[in-house]
C-alpha cells in the first residue's frame, strides 16, 4: 500500500507536468495566441522549463521508489 501511494504520487506529478506543457505551451503555440517577440520567448521558455522540470522530478522519484527496495538490499554494511 505504501509503495503504491508513492507510485501514484510521482505518477501524478508526471501527468501534471505533461498537462502544463500541453496547455501552457503547445495550445498557445498552435493557436498562435502570442506574437513573436522577446516576451513570447521568455513566456514559452519559463513554462517549458517548469513543465519539464516537474516531469524530471516525477521520473526521478518514480525510478527511486521502484529501485529503492533493490538498493537497500545491496547497501554496504559497515560495522
Amino acid at each position: 500500500m505504501k509503495m503504491t501511494l508513492w507510485i501514484v504520487a510521482f505518477g501524478w506529478i508526471i501527468i501534471s507536468g505533461v498537462m502544463i506543457f500541453i496547455i501552457d505551451v503547445l495550445s498557445q503555440y498552435v493557436r498562435g495566441k502570442r506574437a513573436p517577440s522577446t516576451e513570447t520567448t521568455y513566456y514559452y521558455g519559463m513554462n517549458t522549463a517548469f513543465a519539464l522540470g516537474e516531469i524530471l522530478v516525477g521520473l526521478f522519484g518514480l525510478i527511486l521508489v521502484l529501485q529503492a527496495p533493490k538498493l537497500m538490499d545491496q547497501w554496504p554494511i559497515s560495522v
